[in-house]
């Protein structure tokens, strides 16, 4: 070896004595001047009593590594040709501690590569023979590092081989720019295109939903970026940044040591007025920023050399409909937070016979904040396992009388004790199967790839459910209210300081105390539908899109023949079709008859293939390709592209936010272009069979910007976990009482006539119901109800969503004063800005 090797020597049979006063649990010198001989036996090269773990000194501090392998890379002709080990730690001597490095010393030991550098150490004349020639090296395996970049939380997992962190991070954009470069190329050829964004955590992520002509769709993550600033200015400046960036290939790069990349990025500047010209629809929660920004995106240039808008031909805005639906005051935050109430909660279930608990253990009552009306969960659970919420309750008063758990105990006991406790228990059951129906209607709308032409639909499913349970008093005899109806006649009771109190009565339920319940539940009936009425108006452009929902009615079934019943749908949802083509800008009798000829089609095809809506349809229209003459879709393919881009939510953003957390630590403070590289290849939707084309795009990147890949011995691997079986049990599990419950009332509303509900009806018939529980709260709600719609009424007067017979005779003057109002609260702000701005700007001194 040369006089590193002899250095190291030195060190290693150096004395058992302290390198400094830090001592060898901090110091690496000193670890190494302890452990370093007793390292060095452990790890020899095979045949020999050489240890190929050796250190040197550096004026960086001790270096630990590789002796066999420094030496077969210094044999190495160049930087190309150099073997796998080369990015190995141990080929360099990188290391500056040895606590933290121990496993690694064994692991490396094992790799194929220190085997080969071992060989090549004993025998250097067989040294030229083991290194491959540069025509023999093969791009680098791509399968086990997609693979592991898709795994959550990869940072932290461990591999089986050492891999270089600077040469993953360049695979990584590799991988993520080769799809980048497949959503570019898509984007080009759409025509339309709707944007969902939300902001968290200083970012703005955006994501992107586009149709081309020919019906081929694709969804997905556009990009992301980060500011701190905030304001509607900020939330367009950041979308501007990402469909620039979008427009941009080769944009982020990670260097090169010791210079840049082989190409620069380019920017194309027609993909980003193209992206620009063809978003359609912005999507996004109804927070006051991402609004103003919606109006300001549609009317202000983006700046004084572009003098159009950012996004002029926005058609649509679209409010997540999730975000009206509300949550309630739990019952069960006290056991949640309390490790000692849980386990006395799951003990007393332990003890509960079939008759009064009928579902498994529950272990937690714990649900997701931030997903709207997620508290129904545990409530129905509480439902379920009343008995043992009840001597939970009862054990807390007992023993934790002066602590916060044994407070809220009491609260609770006393609020469920007596004849008003009965009622108060039958109208929870009650809330809970009203909470449960509005957590169907919310996961509808809460996905961002919910099928729009079924929203109407699940809309008066929502209102049938609820008006056959609460306003027509058939809840009494399903669900969580015959169950609470039947707990409420088992009569238990407690000691409230001394004096005894009784939870049920033996007897059940009177008569008023029911009919007390089914008013305040008639009221919920009449807010709920005033809130689906300025949710869901009749002018909503969204809920237009019903007139593509496919119905099973075969060419048997048909009365009159197949294109009497096209034409029967035709003039049945005339007003839909005239305020799609309002919208789009499309002949109205022209879309209608190619509407005619094509429906059939498109309910022949969904039958056939068993498919989706928007499946079917696309299906038709390739269909009748060799017959677009007597099939002709010039009129209605602008509907059926929007029908396959607009979105009901902006979930998808949300649940990217989720996946970006999921992904890496917290204490990983990575780059913007780092976080959106891993959610791109986390989210993306690719094949098995179109893994290996990705690969080769991910490969071709690798050469256009840091040269030839040289070939790779190592493979990364996963720790993979094998689920435990279930044990069975003869309790059902609450997904299954649930399931049990909706076909139910299911069951229920289909045994009467179908009916389509109008909300503003049904809140006056529930209102009537409700009687004197009508409170001045509930009033005012539907009052501010009233007002929103009127807004939303004027906004869609504007983007031409009315139709004549919706036209006010004083609209277009409401239409002009509320633009006029927009245009004096911009100046308003414009004016505050100026004035904040020169409150906060250095004053200028001028000494002479």
């Amino acid at each position: 070896m040369s006089s590193s090797s002899a250095t190291a020597t030195k060190l290693s049979l150096g004395k058992a004595a302290k390198h400094c006063n830090l001592g060898p649990q901090v110091c690496a010198e000193c670890y190494w001047m302890k452990h370093g001989a007793r390292l060095q036996s452990e790890h020899v090269m095979p045949g020999s009593r050489v240890s190929w773990l050796q250190a040197i000194s550096s004026p960086e501090g001790l270096r630990v590594g590789c002796a066999a392998c420094c030496a077969y890379v210094q044999r190495s002709s160049g930087e190309d040709s150099m073997p796998s080990i080369a990015a190995s730690p141990f080929a360099w001597f990188p290391v500056a501690t040895v606590s933290t490095t121990l496993k690694n010393i064994s692991r490396h030991e094992k790799t194929p590569g220190h085997a080969a550098a071992v060989q090549a150490f004993l025998s250097p004349a067989d040294a030229l023979q083991m290194q491959p020639s540069p025509e023999e090296v093969a791009p680098t395996e791509w399968a086990s590092v997609w693979a592991f970049f898709r795994k959550e939380r990869y940072m932290e997992q461990e591999s089986t081989e050492i891999v270089h962190r600077a040469k993953h991070r360049k695979m990584q954009y590799c991988l993520a720019e080769a799809l980048r470069c497949r959503q570019q190329k898509h984007l080009r050829k759409a025509c339309c295109a709707t944007l969902s964004l939300d902001e968290a955590d200083t970012r703005l992520l955006v994501r992107y939903t586009a149709t081309d002509e020919s019906l081929q769709d694709q969804s997905g993550v556009l990009g992301m970026d980060r500011s701190k600033e905030t304001g509607h200015k900020k939330v367009l400046a950041s979308l501007d940044r990402v469909l620039r960036a979008a427009a941009t290939t080769l944009g982020g790069a990670p260097p090169v040591a010791g210079g840049a990349v082989k190409q620069e990025p380019s920017f194309d500047e027609d993909l980003y007025n193209h992206l620009r010209k063809i978003v359609l629809m912005w999507n996004s929660d109804a927070g006051p920023d991402e609004m103003l920004a919606s109006k300001e995106a549609q009317r202000v240039p983006v700046s004084q050399n572009d003098l159009l808008p950012l996004l002029p031909n926005v058609v649509m805005v679209n409010r997540d409909r999730a975000h009206v639906f509300r949550n309630f005051t739990q019952w069960f935050s006290a056991i949640e937070h309390s490790n000692m109430l849980q386990g006395w909660y799951e003990e007393f279930q332990l003890e509960q016979d079939y008759s009064n608990q009928s579902i498994k253990l529950q272990k937690s009552l714990s649900y997701a904040a931030h997903r709207f009306d997620s508290a129904s969960k545990p409530f129905a659970v509480c439902i379920m396992t009343f008995p043992a919420v009840v001597l939970t309750a009862v054990k807390a008063y007992n023993e934790r009388k002066r602590d916060a758990a044994g407070q809220a105990a009491v609260k609770f006991l006393r609020f469920i004790s007596g004849v008003p406790g009965c009622e108060r228990l039958a109208l929870a059951g009650m809330l809970c199967d009203a909470a449960d129906e509005a957590l169907l209607l919310t996961r509808a709308m809460d996905r961002e790839r919910t099928d729009i032409s079924l929203m109407d639909a699940e809309v008066q499913t929502f209102l049938r459910n609820t008006k056959a349970l609460f306003a027509d008093q058939q809840c009494v005899n399903t669900g969580f209210t015959r169950h609470m109806l039947e707990l409420v006649k088992v009569q238990s009771m407690w000691f409230d300081e001394h004096c005894p109190q009784t939870i049920g009565c033996s007897t059940g339920l009177r008569a008023t105390q029911l009919a007390s319940c089914m008013k305040h539940m008639a009221a919920w009936v009449s807010v709920a539908s005033k809130v689906v009425c300025t949710e869901f108006p009749t002018f909503d452009l969204m809920r237009s899109f019903r007139v593509l929902a496919l119905s099973d009615v075969d060419k048997q079934q048909a009365a009159g023949g197949l294109q009497e019943h096209s034409r029967k749908r035709a003039d049945q949802h005339s007003e839909d079709i005239r305020r799609l083509c309002n919208t789009l800008g499309v002949d109205v009798d022209a879309c209608t008859n190619e509407f005619v000829k094509l429906v059939g089609v498109a309910e022949e095809m969904k039958r056939s293939l068993r498919c989706t809506n928007f499946e079917a349809w696309k299906a038709a229209v390739q269909r009748t390709k060799r017959a677009r003459a007597s099939y002709p879709v010039a009129a209605l393919t602008p509907l059926l592209v929007a029908f396959g881009s607009f979105t009901v939510s902006s979930s998808g953003v949300e649940q990217n936010f989720s996946a970006v957390k999921a992904l890496s630590p917290k204490q990983r403070n990575l780059s913007v272009q780092h976080e959106l590289d891993q959610l791109q290849i986390k989210m993306a939707q690719v094949s098995e069979s179109e893994e290996a084309l990705l690969f080769k795009e991910a490969a071709a990147v690798w050469v256009t910007l840091y040269g030839k890949a040289r070939k790779s011995g190592r493979r990364l691997r996963g720790y993979f976990k094998e689920k435990k079986p279930q044990e069975p049990e003869a309790k059902k599990s609450l997904a299954t009482v649930l399931r049990k419950r909706r076909q139910e009332v299911q069951d229920l509303v289909a045994a009467g006539a179908p009916v389509t509900l109008d909300p503003a009806v049904l809140f006056s018939q529930a209102q009537q119901l409700a009687g004197d529980v009508w409170t001045d709260k509930q009033r005012k709600e539907c009052d501010r109800q009233d007002k929103v719609l009127r807004v939303r009424q004027l906004e869609a007067a504007s983007q031409h969503h009315l139709l004549d017979h919706e036209l006010a005779a004083d609209i277009e003057q409401q239409v002009q004063l509320y633009f006029a109002a927009e245009d004096q609260n911009r100046a308003a702000r414009e004016r505050l800005e100026d004035r904040m701005a020169c409150r906060l700007a250095r004053p200028e001194i001028d000494l002479y």
